[in-house]
């Protein structure tokens, strides 16, 4: 009785024991968190690596005083390099926001745990954009996504 108790105990210890793969925290800063939430994806080259875990507003930081937390949790080692870039993007038209690692121009050294990395605005496209520009196409007029059509004057609409 004692030997299966002692085996139970040791097979626990080496499942409980064992690394759970690589876990990287990492932090961003942006001007607008443009509706990410805690509990979004984190991706690289579009495959899910982690998630956000906080996103909160530091007013002292003026520039980018939105502040994005996320965990990296692989069971592969994960080497982000530290000048890779996070933009914010979309899933479809009207999906959740999530956080995209961008490393394609990357070259840094790995960044650390604890490391922050440098963020890059993504196209945002408001849904009064979206509306003006397919009342823009059924008119048979071109739509421009790139401009910010809310601060148009009706006069500069063609």
């Amino acid at each position: 009785m004692i030997v299966v108790v002692a085996c139970v105990g040791v097979v626990l210890f080496a499942i409980l024991a064992r690394p759970s793969g690589h876990r990287l925290r990492l932090t961003c800063y942006f001007e607008n968190a443009g509706g990410l939430k805690a509990g979004a994806s984190v991706t690289v080259a579009g495959v899910k690596v982690g998630s956000v875990t906080t996103v909160r507003v530091r007013p002292e930081l003026r520039e980018h005083p939105a502040e994005v937390t996320m965990l990296l949790q692989t069971p592969y080692e994960l080497k982000i390099p530290n000048d890779a870039i996070v933009i914010l993007e979309t899933a479809g038209v009207l999906g959740e926001t999530f956080a995209e690692i961008n490393i394609r121009n990357a070259t840094g050294p790995p960044v650390k745990d604890g490391g922050t990395l440098n963020t890059r605005s993504g196209p945002s496209i408001t849904g009064q954009q979206l509306l003006d520009c397919m009342s823009n196409l059924a008119d048979h007029k071109p739509c421009d996504l790139g401009k910010n059509s809310r601060n148009q004057k009706p006069s500069d609409q063609q």
